[in-house]
């Protein structure tokens, strides 16, 4: 450590020098500057701390303070510093690294080349460049989190980052709700629904619902366990209770079904059909007493479900109409005007049958890779393997109802399913390519789906 003090004084003094040159220039330039260079040190030295940082900055967004970065596309030339730092710490280390080394950086590689091409099938040449760059900052934030976490303890650290970003959107949501404006001045919808900064990821107060119901199984499942004290369970139960009151504060019909079904099927996983029945339905009593106002309005005929039927209804007409390659990525507003209002509508529309398989293999090889790490891993990794499938199921019935097929939270979700099987070997060996079971299995869920969406649109149009 004492031959690096010298080199991080004189990075720090060169640092200073620079940003004050091209503070004379640009005030933003030198901005970022600061920022990328600190963070790109940050990385050499300590890569996992880089990451940690990378996490906060995806939750917290700065662009949304400070709107010129969003011109800057900072959250993609910090993805890209940060990976060129890492490889260079690799390659200065002698450690190898490969995009392709397990099966979900297989396929997330598959999907960035396939959303480009997607959009160039349609004869949109100079927007496949927008397609990819867009893509691209989803791509590498999977990247970074699946290959800066290098053991099952800074795994750990990873998750509990999530935990307490969502913990404080959450507080300042409530504080949004209860006091009229936030702490940095926010205020909510013309409805009253709470959310984050109008320009972040979950700016939309159904995200927002999304992203709390994706950190609440990390809450809920320890609350439960038996080697946890006293103290940190009711650390856990106040936590659990700004979740579901910020929840409740979006007044997100999608994000309160999410809940219900998350805290089924953990009832059932903890308690038994039977024990586990009679809990899901105090749960259930309960929730429809404190249940947002507009879940009063779930109907498929009303406005808002009429509106979403019609969507599904235009996402299929697209499938049909463009099967293989989709209508392009980004492109289902252009043909129907509104969001598709669900992921697994924009995604087999917009990337048609070759990214829809892609997309569906990946949460597919998540849930039965996790699967696998239950059945066979030691007790701790058994129980974030659960914690994982949990908040990937809680992700994808929101998005059910979402259009969040690119969605930060999903990535996050699908790169920690990755980083589970991937520390639970030799336990558990998941092969890079897809077995022909695997193929036949994706294949049947995509029928189902299509069908399931057929029948909705049949049955409420």
């Amino acid at each position: 450590m004492r031959t690096r003090t010298p080199l991080i004084f004189a990075i720090i003094i060169i640092l200073t020098v620079v940003s004050v040159m091209v503070a004379f220039v640009s005030i933003p330039a030198a901005t970022a500057l600061v920022l990328g260079l600190a963070i790109a040190v940050i990385v050499f030295f300590k890569p996992f701390y880089g990451l940690i940082l990378y996490i906060l900055l995806v939750y917290f967004t700065p662009q949304s303070f400070f709107p010129y970065l969003q011109k800057l596309r900072i959250m993609l030339l910090l993805a890209g510093l940060i990976l060129l730092v890492f490889f260079t710490h690799k390659v200065f280390n002698r450690k190898s690294v490969s995009f392709i080394s397990t099966r979900h950086g297989l396929l997330m590689l598959i999907l960035l080349i396939l959303v480009p091409l997607s959009i160039i099938s349609n004869g949109q040449l100079v927007e496949a460049w927008d397609g990819f760059y867009s893509f691209l900052t989803v791509f590498l934030l999977f990247f970074i989190v699946a290959n800066l976490t290098e053991d099952f303890d800074q795994f750990r650290k990873v998750c509990w980052t999530i935990v307490f970003c969502i913990v404080a959107l959450a507080a300042n949501g409530l504080i949004m709700a209860f006091r009229g404006y936030d702490l940095v001045g926010n205020t909510p919808t013309q409805d009253g629904r709470i959310s984050w900064m109008r320009f972040s990821h979950f700016g939309d107060p159904n995200d927002f619902a999304l992203a709390i119901n994706a950190a609440f199984p990390f809450v809920l499942i320890n609350m439960f366990e038996k080697n946890v004290g006293l103290i940190k369970k009711l650390i856990l139960l106040i936590i659990a209770c700004f979740f579901v009151t910020a929840i409740y504060y979006t007044n997100s019909r999608g994000g309160f079904i999410a809940l219900l079904v998350m805290l089924a099927l953990f009832a059932y996983k903890k308690w038994g059909l039977l024990k586990g029945s009679f809990i899901g339905i105090v749960f259930l009593a309960l929730a429809m007493v404190i249940a947002p106002n507009r879940m009063a309005d779930v109907s498929p005929y009303g406005s808002s479900a009429s509106g979403r039927v019609y969507a599904w209804i235009a996402g299929l007409v697209m499938l049909k109409a463009r099967p293989v390659f989709g209508v392009g990525y980004g492109n289902f507003t252009l043909h129907h005007g509104l969001a598709a209002h669900s992921a697994f509508i924009q995604c087999m529309a917009e990337l048609g049958l070759v990214g829809y398989f892609v997309w569906l293999a990946s949460i597919y090889s998540s849930y039965t890779g996790l699967r696998d790490v239950g059945r066979n891993a030691p007790a701790i990794q058994v129980k974030y393997a659960r914690i994982i499938q949990l908040s990937l199921t809680g992700v994808l019935v929101s998005a059910i109802f979402l259009s969040q097929a690119y969605s930060p939270v999903l990535y996050i979700a699908l790169a920690l399913s990755a980083l589970s099987i991937r520390f639970a070997e030799p336990q558990v060996v998941q092969r890079r390519g897809l077995t022909p079971r695997d193929i036949m299995l994706v294949v049947g869920l995509m029928g189902a789906s299509v069908i399931l969406y057929k029948i909705l649109a049949i049955v409420y149009a």
